[in-house]
């Protein structure tokens, strides 16, 4: 009986590059995240300074 041979193993896929990935998410999220807290900020500001001042402290 002869031996087969097995067939080569394919070789293991590149690491992903995370470094690159979190560069490229952070690019997007930051503006966006920015530009919520500027627009969110003073509404939440405006509505706690209201709901102080309704109290009547």
């Amino acid at each position: 009986m002869a031996a087969t041979a097995a067939a080569p193993a394919a070789p293991p896929p590149p690491p992903p590059q995370f470094c690159l990935i979190s560069i490229g998410v952070g690019l997007v999220t930051m503006p966006l995240t920015w530009i919520a807290y500027l627009i969110l900020g003073p509404i939440l500001a405006a509505r706690a300074v209201e709901e102080h001042n309704a109290r009547g402290w």
